[in-house]
Parts: C-alpha cells; structure tokens; sequence
C-alpha cells in the first residue's frame, strides 16, 4: 500500500471532486478493459478460422476431424461465446 499523509496539491492541479480519486480511477479501469474488446473478438475469430482450416485438412481415421460432431459442436460454443463478445463490444 501506497499513502501519501500531510500532502498539498495547488487547487489548479486537483483532478475532479477531492476524495474520490479511488473512484475515477475504477472507472478509467473500465475503460482500459472495454477498449480491448474489439481486439479480443478480431483475435478469437481468427483463432477460430485457423482451427476449422486445421479440422478441415487434418484426417484422422480416413475422415477429416471437422467431421466429427463434437469437435464441431465445441466450435459452435465458442462462436457463441465470441457472438456474445461482439454483441458487447456494439452495445458498450
């Protein structure tokens, strides 16, 4: 922990309401996550497009593994996930 006791600051130099700097800076917190959104969402899709091009091209048992129904059931919650993201990111 950081205190600073007996501390002026010139009234030119204070930052909004006195005694609720904690507070301004959790919502600048909020910001600095929500900013990351759309990075988060372009990474994931990607992410997703190189797994499915993997699925596609990797054969396993004489069958391409995007042929099986788990692996694309799992890639259907994680495109949900990533909707839910977006969806997020428009509505932020």
């Amino acid at each position: 922990e950081l205190f600073f006791d007996s501390l002026s600051i010139p009234v030119e130099n204070l930052i909004g309401q006195e005694g609720e700097g904690f507070v301004y800076q959790m919502q600048q917190f909020q910001h600095e996550r929500f900013s990351g959104l759309p990075g988060a969402y372009i990474a994931s899709m990607d992410m997703i497009n190189m797994t499915v091009e993997h699925l596609k091209n990797r054969i396993v048992f004489g069958e391409p593994l995007i042929s099986k129904q788990v692996l694309r059931h799992r890639l259907a919650d994680w495109l949900t996930e990533i909707e839910c993201l977006k969806q997020l990111t428009y509505h932020i």
